[in-house]
């Protein structure tokens, strides 16, 4: 287990921020909840909207459902944007791959995705991502 303190995580979001720049999102979407944080403060950096999507995977530490459940959807437009989806972690994959599904559902004309942390097991690997992890990270707001 390793265990993020704010200052790992104020690194973290501006690394991300530097390299997803250039890709200039219209939109930042965040996952509740532990992509909320990371994700408003991308948005600021880039200076775009922010909305974001609840989606119900894990029940407890490395318990989770078959599925993900999208429980609640975004609320912005998102026809003919470009849209970054941000997560603090992506394990699975799977939470990620439902939020690509509804914002492109949802009109997006580019989708591209975003994590701190990515597990090297995870059968979808974010298009920027900071570092591969291969154990249980605790993030600040979780504690």
């Amino acid at each position: 287990m390793r265990k993020l303190t704010w200052q790992d995580i104020d690194r973290c979001v501006r690394v991300l921020a530097s390299k997803v720049k250039a890709y200039r999102p219209d939109v930042v979407i965040g996952i509740a909840r532990g992509g909320l944080i990371p994700a408003v403060m991308l948005s600021h950096l880039l200076r775009t909207e922010f909305d974001f999507v609840r989606i119900l995977f894990y029940t407890d530490i490395e318990k989770h459902l078959e599925r993900p459940l999208l429980l609640k959807p975004v609320t912005i437009r998102l026809q003919n944007k470009r849209v970054l989806i941000v997560d603090d972690v992506v394990d699975t994959g799977k939470t990620m791959q439902v939020a690509i599904e509804h914002v492109r559902h949802c009109g997006a004309m580019d989708v591209r995705t975003a994590a701190l942390c990515c597990k090297t097991r995870t059968l979808r690997t974010p298009d920027y991502y900071v570092e591969f992890v291969d154990h249980w990270v605790v993030f600040p707001w979780e504690r």
